[in-house]
């Protein structure tokens, strides 16, 4: 593996170990999440266990549900939807977790309009119905272009939390 994000690293990206540490004698593979900077920006200092202490996931059983199906629920809720924007939550491989995750997913979304104005209009109240439910969420830090069929949202809840 240390060949791996070596060469990786010498190819100038960021390379992390994602999830628990691995044995290399018992485990048959390890998640790594790899990226590139911008040029002149620098690549968060992480340490090597730094989604270590995440929990293996937990298992819902019914009449349970797990708080990412919670979460699509009040999100079927805003206006957005109620509009006809179509929206998805699933969850995502924990190498794409924030380290301070303990639950995290993707929030998928057609809006009903491609406009720009209207899309953000929709993103604010969905940022804020995950908000005041306890999620925190990371978009792309790029402007939306002036048409979208599609936003993509990691949404996700920190260890520490209350919820």
């Amino acid at each position: 593996m240390k060949a791996v994000t070596d060469g990786l690293r010498s190819l100038d990206y960021v390379v992390e170990w994602a999830g628990r540490p691995i044995d290399p004698t018992k485990d048959l593979y390890a998640n790594l999440l790899v990226y590139r900077m911008e040029a002149g920006k620098t690549p968060p200092c992480r340490p090597g266990d730094a989604w270590a202490h995440i929990p293996a996931p937990r298992t819902y059983r019914w009449p349970e549900k797990a708080p990412l199906n919670l979460l699509e629920g009040w999100l079927q809720q805003t206006e957005a939807a109620r509009n006809g924007a179509r929206l998805i939550v699933r969850d995502i491989a924990t190498a794409l977790w924030p380290p301070e995750a303990d639950c995290c997913g993707l929030v998928r979304c057609w809006p009903a309009q491609s406009s720009a104005e209207a899309v953000n209009g929709g993103l604010r109240e969905m940022a804020m119905t995950m908000r005041d439910t306890g999620y925190r969420l990371r978009t792309q830090e790029r402007a939306l272009p002036d048409a979208v069929e599609t936003v993509d949202l990691l949404v996700y809840r920190e260890a520490n939390a209350d919820v």
